[in-house]
Formats: structure tokens, C-alpha cells, sequence
């Protein structure tokens, strides 16, 4: 049995391109396929909420192959409210694709769900962060569990209770158009793997990122765009190369991961896949040590510019400290309108 996970996906072309059709033709010679699901229908202009950039799916987006799995852990399902959210979820439904990463309360834990695929039963859980703002559960609505230590052990002492062959967890975090993941989320993902994650995935950088094994499962820290419509020329060129992964699944185990380049054109713009891919060997991670990562973070990461504050794994009040302080910034230059101003002094934007 074989399925592919992939990136973040986007679509607002009122008609199918060429390119997206051999996409989906990749897509539908798996026996499924995992696609984060990065934006909401819109409702009416009421409902959007005030924040940079609004994802407004078009309905062309919605066909997609039978085999799908929606992933709805990140930043973008709740662009148009909750009503945004309930009219995207009842066309998913009624596509009758799956999907996962939403928990129902505050208080629940449920952002995973059990999916049979031929006789092996997966359990896809998702999380997303809030310090990129993944919007939380409230008791009276759904929401993006957080990626936090806690969540995690909210969450898997849920997952005990249920019966699966294999747990696949879907993570959306990071900063943009970084290579390299943060320290906080490196320790957090191979605390997945300790809890009995089979197999760990991440994107929303928008840029690929390296892979690890530890403890003999897979992490893949960032896997880029799969298909983000008419934004893809508005990205940096960073953006222009994703991964898809094919999983192959024997015995009810991982028996071989197998990546495939996405890359975007930008002379013709165009999506095009490469099956012959040099990922693996150019994109290990190569530190077994955290403590020696965590050290060496702030030399080797790509925006060297970069203001957002660096997270580290097991410092979760100096994280939370950082965290306010970074928000009392952005809402300060806001507030005088110098946020432009800043991020060109800084080279940054």
C-alpha cells in the first residue's frame, strides 16, 4: 500500500490549470493522499478576519481525487470565522473526503482521527502553533491543538484508548522561509516519536526543510507548497521547491519513504513533479545532539535578519516571556504604523 503526504495546499483559480491536473493525477495513483488544506470558503466580508493575508478557496478547489485526506491543522481554516470554517467543512463532508486536526473543546484532545486505508488503520493527529496564529479551541468552537509538551500529553493520553496500526502526525509550525527548524520543534518531534509516533511530518515554512531518523522513525521538518494558486510568484524563490512524500506501507509498517521534488517554474509558471529526487542525500539534519543544535541555531539559520525570537525545547517560561514581548512589538509598530519602516531598515521583509 502506498500513500503520499504533501504540503500546504491553496487553490483560487475559478477553472482547473494544466499544471494542477497532473498533480491530481499524481495524487490519484496512491491509494490516498494527505493534503494540508491551507484557507476557508468565504461566508461574506463580515466574517474575515483582520489579519495580513485572507486564503478564500475557490469551489474548483474542492475536486480533488476520491482518495483524499484533508488536514485542517493551520493558520488559514479560520480566515473567513467559524462560519468560514462550518461552510468548508460541510463541502469536504459532502465530497465525502476525509479529514483530521481539529479539536471539537477546549478540553478534549481530539484533533486526531482513525482512518482505515485497505485493512491498516492510521491515526492521523494534527497540531498547529499558535505563535502563528493557529487558532486555539475555545469550549464553544473548534480549533488548532497548540504544539506544546502539554497538548501532546493531553492529546496521546486520548489516542491510548483507540485501536490503530500506525500514528502519523501532522505539525504546522515554524517561521517562514527558514531551512532550518526551530530548536523548540526538533525536541518537541522527537518527543512525538518517544510518545509512539510512527512517523512525524511538518509544513508552513513555505520552504523545505531537513529530515531526521530518530530512534529509527522519520521526522521531516518541512515539506514547502505543495499548489498555492496565484500566490506561488509572490513567494520568495526559496518557495519554488517542495517535497511530497510516498510512503509505502507493508505488514501494517513504514517499510520505505521515497521523496519527490515540486518545483515551480516562475519564466512559465508552472507546477511541475520530478520523481528522481537528491532530497535524502542533501537534506539530513546531522545532529543527534538537541543541546548541540539548540547551541549552534543562531549561526546556521537562513534569515539571519530574522527578529522572531528563538524557541527552545524545555524553556517554556523563557519561551512564553519572548513570545509576549515579540507581540507587544508587533502591535507597537502597528500602532505607529512603522512595521514597513522596520522591516526595511532590518532587511527583512
Amino acid at each position: 500500500m502506498k500513500i503520499l503526504l504533501t504540503g500546504d495546499y491553496f487553490y483560487n483559480y475559478k477553472t482547473e490549470h494544466k499544471d494542477f491536473s497532473i498533480l491530481k493525477s499524481l495524487l490519484s495513483s496512491y491509494d490516498a493522499c494527505v493534503l494540508n488544506w491551507e484557507g476557508s470558503f468565504k461566508v461574506g466580508d463580515k466574517d474575515r478576519l483582520s489579519k495580513s493575508v485572507n486564503l478564500e478557496f475557490s469551489y474548483q478547489g474542492i475536486d480533488l481525487p476520491v482518495n483524499s485526506i484533508l488536514s485542517l491543522s493551520n493558520n488559514h481554516v479560520y480566515d473567513f470565522g467559524v462560519q468560514g470554517l462550518e461552510k468548508t467543512i460541510k463541502a469536504i463532508e459532502q465530497k465525502q473526503y476525509k479529514w483530521f486536526g481539529l479539536q471539537s473543546n477546549v478540553n478534549t484532545f481530539d484533533n486526531f482521527k482513525i482512518i482505515s486505508i485497505e485493512d491498516v488503520k492510521i491515526c492521523f493527529v494534527g497540531f498547529g502553533w499558535k505563535n502563528e496564529e493557529c487558532k486555539l479551541p475555545t469550549t464553544k468552537a473548534l480549533g488548532v491543538s497548540n504544539f506544546t509538551k502539554d497538548n501532546i500529553d493531553s492529546t496521546f493520553n486520548n489516542i491510548k484508548k483507540v485501536d490503530y496500526d500506525l500514528l502519523i502526525c501532522y505539525c504546522h509550525a515554524g517561521y517562514e522561509f527558514e531551512y532550518y527548524p526551530l530548536p523548540l520543534h526538533v525536541g518537541l518531534s522527537r518527543y512525538l516519536i518517544d510518545q509512539g509516533c510512527d512517523f512525524v511530518y511538518f509544513s508552513h515554512t513555505h520552504s523545505i526543510q531537513p529530515y531526521e531518523m530518530y530512534n529509527e522513525k522519520y521526522i521531516f521538518y518541512g515539506l514547502g507548497n505543495f499548489y498555492l494558486s496565484n500566490l506561488r510568484p509572490l513567494y520568495p524563490k526559496i518557495s519554488d521547491k517542495g517535497i511530497v512524500l510516498e510512503i509505502v506501507i507493508e505488514n501494517k509498517m513504514i517499510s520505505n519513504v521515497k521523496p519527490i521534488d515540486i518545483l515551480y517554474n516562475r519564466n512559465d509558471m508552472q507546477t511541475t513533479c520530478e520523481i528522481h529526487s537528491d532530497y535524502m542525500g542533501t537534506h539530513n539534519l546531522r545532529y543527534q545532539s538537541l543541546k548541540a543544535y539548540s547551541k549552534d541555531y543562531n549561526k546556521i539559520r537562513t534569515r539571519k535578519k530574522n527578529p522572531r525570537p528563538i524557541m527552545y525545547f524545555d524553556r517554556p517560561i523563557l519561551n512564553l516571556i519572548k513570545y509576549n514581548l515579540w507581540v507587544f512589538i508587533v502591535k507597537i509598530t502597528g500602532i505607529l504604523k512603522l512595521r514597513k519602516f522596520i522591516k526595511t531598515l532590518l532587511g527583512w521583509n
